[in-house]
Formats: C-alpha cells, sequence, structure tokens
C-alpha cells in the first residue's frame, strides 16, 4: 500500500509540475515533522527521484525533522502561504483548519487495515478532498496512506481487542 502511496502521488505531483512554466528551475519544497529515520522520508526521497529523473528542470528540496515548519498548523500554514509545496500529516494534524476530521484519527474506528484500506480507496478519499476544498482552506488532499498505522493499539505481550 505505501508503494502504491507513493507512485500515486509522485504522478500528481509530475503531472502538476509538468505544467509549470520551465523556468531556470523549478524547486518544490517538501516538508514534514518527521525524521531523516522515518517513512516518510524515505517516501520523500523517492519522490526526489522519480520527480527529478523524469523533469529536466525540476528539483525537490527535502526538510525533514521540522526544518522548515515546526508544528502541524506551521506546515499547513506555509502550503496556504505558497511557501511549502508538499507536507505530510494526519487526520489531526488537518484537524487544526478542519476539526470534524479528527474523527479518522479514532482508534478502531475501522476494523483492522484491509478495511481501512478499502474505504480510502473508494469514495472516502474523495469525500474528505471535497470537503477540504469546500471548506476553502487553500489546501488539496494528494493521497491517503498508512505510514504509521491507522490509529490503532498494539501491545508486545498480548492482543488488543476492539
Amino acid at each position: 500500500m505505501r508503494a502504491v502511496f507513493w507512485i500515486l502521488f509522485a504522478a500528481l505531483l509530475a503531472a502538476a509540475a509538468a505544467s509549470l512554466k520551465p523556468a531556470s528551475e523549478t524547486v518544490i519544497r517538501v516538508g514534514f515533522l518527521g525524521s531523516p529515520e522515518d517513512e516518510d522520508f524515505d517516501g520523500a526521497t523517492a519522490l526526489k527521484r522519480h520527480v527529478e529523473a523524469a523533469l529536466d528542470g525540476v528539483r525537490v528540496d527535502i526538510f525533514p525533522s521540522g526544518q522548515f515548519c515546526s508544528k502541524a498548523r506551521e506546515c499547513l500554514e506555509a502550503l496556504k502561504a505558497g511557501t511549502l509545496d508538499i507536507t505530510m500529516t494526519t487526520a489531526g494534524g488537518i484537524g487544526n483548519l478542519m476539526p470534524e476530521l479528527q474523527a479518522f484519527d479514532l482508534p478502531y474506528l475501522f476494523a483492522g487495515d484491509a478495511s481501512t484500506e478499502c474505504a480510502y480507496d473508494t469514495t472516502l478519499a474523495a469525500a474528505i478532498n471535497a470537503a477540504v476544498l469546500e471548506a476553502e482552506t487553500g489546501l488539496r488532499l494528494g493521497a491517503v496512506g498508512n505510514t504509521g498505522g491507522w490509529r490503532s493499539f498494539a501491545t508486545s505481550a498480548r492482543p488488543v481487542h476492539h
């Protein structure tokens, strides 16, 4: 699922970048709170390799570990201001602008990974994006992916049942 997320994300970004006027160089800024050891960094690095290989004159700069913005709300505000082009956040993060979306961070909202991915692969992601656009946040949802689990609980001693 993670690979599909980044392939779709890269395709969306490549299409957007291809429509840009070829100035001397176009820079796409990706900033997020995760560290270089986080899977978000791996995805951003894969995106960078793909975009820079596919598009002449386009460079992707990656700002992990809060280098560009130190809180989820700051990252979203930087997107709105146009000083940042891409960020990764959670439902809780975008909940800074749309509190109702925090409901998607509830543990056990879905029965498990398979049902969650099925829900997001159908019309749910499109409905969330429509709500974000309708709320005039100035943002657009690029993709939904599972990089750290779907807000579930786990123990090392025994299973957790809902």
